[in-house]
């Protein structure tokens, strides 16, 4: 918000930096310091006196209370004792004085004072007596090599008069010199509409392509203006319109948030701009973008521009360069419910998959959003549908297994929508788990229950397992929910059911020691297990380091490492090309890891787990090939 920010700094510049009125310079004086006659003359506005005081050998170049005559005529406003300063042949016209407050302390030229107060006949007697037009200013905050010069304080109060003296009279001017943000005087004069100081500068040699610190042009600071004569003059005359900031963002984009207070300018602005043909597809991978104008509105929901850019030939489902998402995956991440409405009404397609596996209404359900996953779900997108990056994620699974407790409410009111618009209740994820499993897994014993007795009371399969043999019951006996044991025991589930590596539902409920769950376990006839004690077999061509992938999730990265001890190492993480299109800090890279004994029974691996189910998996060796589960595919690493 260049505008506004100019005119707060504008402000405390003028409060700051020499607008203040002899009354309140006043207070800053020590009054154990004596006065010379001509400063007592300045002070006074006396002319007369203060011809007398120079006839009289007082030094012009005194300084009182760290500033000096000149400057204390300046602002003291006394244009008449001013000229009469600056005709003395032993003036120093460049010798800085230094304001101070509360606010703290300024240091600058007399030329520079002179410019920021609109003095321009003052100005011009200065630059003729060689004031250093290029000089800058110093403040608490700012060293000199950073401050502003005399242009650009002129610019920043639009003093036309003492700009167009500065750039004619001032040899050697830097008209690009700029503030410590990197606004140069055209971008300021730019901001304030200024358009016959625009042209002015630009004929002077300022550069119209020039960028702030931000990578921002001079184009955004038209974006408030009441006419758009100064955009017209900018373009004219070869101003960039695609030109991105450090954030891949072009103009458009960033008028598109300039100010939110402003959305009728804003958008005023951007059907302008359309006039030029900017590229409304542009994004760039750059700092913190990788997005489109489109995307851009989504994210804050201006359906009025999403709309225009439309119209204009903006792609309705342009994927980010970055997240690989849709304007419709921000709307949903974002809860811009009415955008997602529009794209929707433009028949946007609500199942692209973005970089992290999800479509539109898996974000909306990892966001955790009933309103946006009802809208999404009302538009016909799919339901039973799974992430093509997270295995472990369908709409549904994702609903009953989520585990905050905060939003239990919300993900309970998911899965009731999901279920009543045909989500089929045992659709697994890719490692078979089904919502039921989901919701029996939870650490939060009453939230599990609450999400599992509703999917019972739906019809869910009570004994179908997971691709480690696991069934709902199991998984509800290791987390130690007592409740849901005895609720999935009176519905029939089968408590006699073994795992892949051979155990029953008893093992998991003494791993959780949770008597409840073992009594009511011993109630159903369940006897308690003799541990079963594997004999270590370990095979010469397993033994090394393994590295490969599932099928078809290219952007995790799965190693195992089998040792000739019967211990193993194992860990998934997302690859380096896959982390470089996903926002930093976003997500983890490691998806698990867990360690362990393993051993060999003919063509079954099973793995003893550190601190949880023992697991087994089928293998075969294929032409120096690993396979697992005949989905995963490791090569050994030499």
């Amino acid at each position: 918000m260049k505008f506004l920010r100019l005119i707060g700094i504008s402000m405390v510049l003028f409060l700051l930096c020499g607008a203040l009125s002899p009354v309140q310079a006043a207070f800053v004086r020590d009054p154990s310091k004596p006065q010379s006659e001509l400063f007592k003359a300045i002070d006074k506005g006396d002319l007369d006196k203060a011809r007398a005081a120079i006839n009289n050998g007082d030094d012009v170049n005194a300084v009182y209370d760290r500033d000096t005559m000149l400057c204390w005529a300046l602002r003291n406003k006394n244009p008449e004792i001013t000229k009469l300063l600056l005709q003395s042949p032993r003036l120093d016209v460049n010798k800085r004085g230094v304001l101070y407050d509360s606010f703290g302390e300024w240091e600058r030229t007399p030329l520079i004072l002179a410019s920021h107060m609109g003095q321009a006949d003052i100005v011009a007697l200065m630059l003729q007596r060689g004031a250093n037009v290029n000089a800058r200013d110093r403040t608490d905050s700012v060293p000199e090599a950073r401050g502003n010069t005399a242009l650009i304080k002129a610019a920043q109060r639009d003093h036309t008069e003492v700009i167009r003296l500065l750039v004619t009279q001032g040899k050697g001017i830097l008209v690009d010199a700029a503030t410590k943000e990197g606004e140069t005087p055209l971008s300021l004069v730019v901001a304030l509409e200024d358009l016959e100081a625009v042209k002015m500068l630009h004929t002077h040699g300022a550069k119209i392509n020039h960028q702030d610190n931000k990578g921002e042009s001079s184009l955004l600071g038209t974006v408030l203006h009441k006419k758009y004569e100064v955009l017209e003059y900018l373009i004219a005359n070869g101003a960039d319109i695609n030109m991105s900031d450090n954030n891949g963002q072009s103009p458009l984009m960033q008028a598109i948030t300039y100010n939110a207070k402003e959305a009728k300018k804003t958008y005023n602005w951007v059907e302008k701009f359309l006039t030029y043909k900017p590229k409304l597809d542009f994004m760039q991978l750059k700092g913190d973008g990788g997005f489109s104008a489109m995307h851009v509105a989504a994210r804050y929901g201006y359906v009025d521009i999403g709309k225009l850019l439309l119209d204009n030939g903006a792609t309705l489902d342009i994927k980010s360069l970055l997240t690989g998402g849709t304007p419709l995956h921000t709307a949903a991440s974002a809860n811009q419910i009415d955008f997602a409405k529009m794209l929707i009404k433009r028949k946007a397609n609500l199942e692209i998959f973005d970089k992290l596996g999800s479509t539109p209404l898996l974000t909306a359900v990892t966001r955790i959003d009933p309103d946006m996953v009802e809208v999404l779900v009302d538009a016909g997108a799919a339901i039973n549908v799974k992430s093509s990056v997270n295995p472990l994620v369908t709409p549904m699974v994702f609903a009953a297994g989520n585990p905050n407790p905060l939003e239990h409410r919300k993900n309970v009111s998911i899965l009731k929508y999901l279920l009543d618009h045909k989500g089929d209740i045992n659709f697994p994820s890719s490692n078979g788990l089904t919502p039921l499993m989901a919701a029996a897994q939870k650490s939060d014993t009453s939230d599990g229950y609450d999400r599992a007795s509703l999917l019972i009371s739906k019809g869910a399969k009570l004994d179908q397992t997971n691709d480690k043999g696991e069934t709902a019951l199991m998984l509800a006996a290791g987390v130690g929910n007592e409740k849901l044991v005895k609720l999935l025991l009176e519905k029939g589930a089968d408590a006699q059911k073994k795992n892949g590596a051979g155990e029953t539902v008893m093992a998991y409920a003494n791993r959780a020691g949770k008597t409840g769950s073992v009594s009511a376990l011993e109630a159903k006839g369940v006897k308690q297990e003799v541990p079963i004690v594997r004999k270590t077999v370990v095979v010469d061509a397993l033994v090394g380091t393994w590295q490969g992938f599932h099928d078809g999730l290219p952007q995790a990265l799965y190693t195992v490492v089998l040792n000739r001890n019967g211990t193993f190492d194992f860990n998934s993480r997302l690859t380096p090309e896959a982390l470089k299109n996903i926002p930093k800090g976003s997500i983890n890279p490691v998806i698990a890891a867990q360690k362990g004994k393993y051993t060999i029974n003919d063509d079954v691996m099973i793995w003893d787990l550190v601190g949880a189910p023992p697991t087994s998996m089928k293998w075969k060796l294929d032409k120096g090939m690993l396979i697992i589960d005949n989905k995963i595919r490791l090569k050994k690493v030499k």
